[in-house]
């Protein structure tokens, strides 16, 4: 069930049965039981299909059941997918049964921003990313990292959050723990996070039906797995993140040079 989309809980009952999982998500994804959604609200982020395929997947791998079943329940816009839905999807040996909901409506809010500037030990991180840039530079943190809580919204080079954001009656709130050096890499992080609106930059374009006919797929909607299926596809994610932390590695220290 996609969290940013206010109509989704509806539907949600409807498919839901006592004895389902639930994984909820917006940027990021829970796996919660089913009794769960009466707790669960709307929030302010935006949804992200690879990180609900993500959880998925991982669960599927644990169940002991002759056939799993997966409904996606969310307005399938475009600020939806990123470069790695496809390839995620794919992993996914059986067709979706997707629900699509109304997306919530974008109105234009900006954050009450919180910046706590990391104090005692800190360590220099190289590279912060959000949705929109990656910034590379000497950025510092506290060595023991206060967990944030919030839908992140920027993230150190090693996936740990660097700032989160949550709803905030009409609006939100931001917390940023990030410090920052001199130097163009840092401005522009700043301003992405500072001048970014409550829920960010939102695309909420529908999915165009060829996309939508593609993430639903075809055949049988049941699924069957196995420990080495979800082994797989777990090492190969992780490639691909172990790839993608040595690129800015090495882009880290080409620029110190």
């Amino acid at each position: 069930m996609d969290l940013s989309a206010p109509s989704a809980h509806d539907s949600a009952k409807h498919y839901l049965r006592a004895s389902d999982i639930l994984i909820a998500f917006d940027t990021s994804a829970r796996v919660l039981p089913a009794d769960s959604l009466s707790s669960l609200g709307p929030l302010n982020g935006v949804g992200s299909l690879s990180s609900a395929l993500i959880a998925a997947r991982r669960t599927a791998a644990h169940l002991s059941a002759d056939s799993i079943e997966l409904v996606v329940i969310s307005p399938f816009t475009e600020s939806e997918l990123d470069d790695a839905t496809s390839a995620i999807r794919a992993q996914w040996p059986a067709a979706i049964r997707l629900v699509r909901v109304a997306a919530r409506s974008t109105p234009v809010h900006h954050a009450a921003v919180h910046w706590s500037a990391p104090v005692g030990a800190v360590d220099t991180v190289g590279a912060v990313a959000t949705v929109a840039i990656v910034a590379v530079a000497p950025f510092t943190r506290a060595r023991a990292v206060h967990a944030l809580e919030g839908a992140v919204i920027a993230r150190w080079v090693d996936g740990v959050p660097a700032a989160v954001e949550r709803p905030l009656a009409d609006s939100c709130e931001r917390d940023i723990a990030i410090g920052m050096p001199g130097g163009r890499e840092a401005d522009r992080l700043r301003s992405a996070l500072t001048d970014r609106p409550c829920g960010g930059s939102v695309d909420m374009a529908p999915m165009p039906d060829s996309a939508l006919r593609a993430f639903a797929g075809s055949g049988a909607y049941g699924a069957a797995f196995g420990p080495s299926l979800g082994g797989a596809g777990d090492r190969t994610l992780m490639s691909v993140l172990l790839v993608l932390a040595c690129a800015m590695a090495i882009a880290e220290w080409v620029i110190r040079r």
